[in-house]
């Protein structure tokens, strides 16, 4: 039967896990023991004890000391749930069940999620530029150069409604409901289907040259654009009009992406500017920007500062897209060398290496409840890893 020994170290804040007296967590200095070795099925009463949670972390690989870049990611962590789960535990050494033992997995799971392929999801015959997952993570969206848009069946892994569109399509997006897509092509419009009735709803109309991007504004009233005419545009939805224009990039501008409250635009482009790069895109709190560029790395800048907080390298070769988990927990990104990295946001160090895509690839997404990874490639396939 497997036996732990539980300490909880007063010093460092840290827990400490023994299993068949082989250490699996450590660094636990002037550590205060609770309990010694027994079994799973049963501890002894324990009538008083102190438990300190200001900082719970995990040893072993996973760094708990104060991050490199500081507390501002520490702070973009939720450690709530966490912490809640480690009191709980501990009040119930008194009686203790088996119930503890699967809180206390759930919370390692959480670290230690290894993805892997799941499903392979066919059908364009050309590059897929842009895959999303749905707001509710139940169906995706996936925009093509061979002029359509398709809408896939996550479970299934079917392809279930199809768009043919008169140009090549750069990239497409759900709206907060889940209702549109806004989707956008070479022939320099901007353009909304509406997915229950499968019909072309609005077109937006006033860039220059090709819409490389177009997403909805979090409440779904705005849409954000941009193009290879250099700018950056806003729309009112309800009357299909130009509200505002945005110059000052000194080239094309690949990408655009909302904050989760609506107050902020980041935009990307190929003038090396942090605008950004090839990519880039806020964590869920608005506190920080991922960015991506053509010098292999992952970056993370302050938002209200501007500084650069950590530069995450393993990449080998242009690094094409990233984006935060929905719990800012960890970031994934890809890369023309074919592969997935994730990443752990807190120490910056690279969690796992995806690899199956046969060309490059051009986008990833994290499912709404954290669980999934999408990606897409110029090997006309997306692939979904859990």
């Amino acid at each position: 039967m497997a036996t732990y020994k539980i300490v909880i170290a007063f010093s460092l804040c840290k827990l400490r896990l023994e299993q068949n007296n082989k250490l699996v967590t450590k660094n636990c200095r002037q550590s205060s023991n609770i309990g010694n070795k027994y079994p799973l099925d049963g501890m002894p009463h324990i009538t008083s004890y102190y438990i300190s949670v200001e900082r719970i972390g995990l040893c072993g690989g996973m760094n708990v000391n104060k991050p490199p870049i500081g507390n501002l990611l520490a702070q973009t962590i939720d450690e709530t749930k966490t912490k809640e789960l480690i009191v709980e535990v501990w009040l119930r050494i008194a009686n203790i069940n088996w119930g503890w033992i699967k809180d206390f997995h759930r919370i390692i799971a959480r670290y230690l999620k290894n993805f892997k392929e799941l499903k392979v999801l066919k059908g364009h015959s050309g590059y897929v530029i842009k895959a999303q997952f749905s707001p509710d993570g139940k169906t995706i969206v996936s925009a093509s150069n061979d002029k359509t848009i398709r809408i896939w069946d996550v479970s299934s892994g079917e392809e279930i409604k199809k768009l043919q569109c008169s140009a090549e399509t750069t990239t497409a997006y759900y709206s907060p409901d889940g209702n549109r897509v806004v989707f956008c092509a070479r022939n320099k419009t901007i353009r909304i289907w509406d997915i229950r009735s499968q019909h072309e709803i609005q077109k937006l109309e006033g860039h220059s040259s090709v819409v490389t991007s177009a997403q909805f504004s979090p409440d779904g009233q705005t849409i954000v654009s941009c193009s290879l005419d250099k700018t950056v545009q806003l729309w009112d939805v309800k009357s299909s009009e130009r509200i505002k224009t945005f110059e000052g990039h000194e080239k094309t501008v690949t990408g655009v992406n909302f904050s989760s409250d609506g107050r902020l635009v980041v935009s990307f482009s190929e003038d090396n500017t942090i605008r950004a790069v090839t990519a880039a895109q806020f964590s869920s709190d608005v506190r920080v920007i991922v960015s991506t560029s053509n010098d292999k790395t992952v970056r993370l800048w302050d938002v209200t500062t501007g500084q650069e907080l950590n530069k995450l390298e393993g990449h080998r070769d242009i690094v094409k897209d990233a984006c935060f988990s929905p719990d800012n927990r960890t970031i994934v990104s890809c890369s023309f060398d074919r592969t997935v990295r994730t990443w752990d946001v807190m120490t910056g160090q690279a969690l796992q290496v995806l690899e199956g895509h046969t060309h490059s690839l051009t986008s990833v997404h994290f499912s709404p409840d954290s669980n999934y990874i999408l990606s897409s490639s110029w090997d006309r396939t997306i692939r979904l890893w859990g």
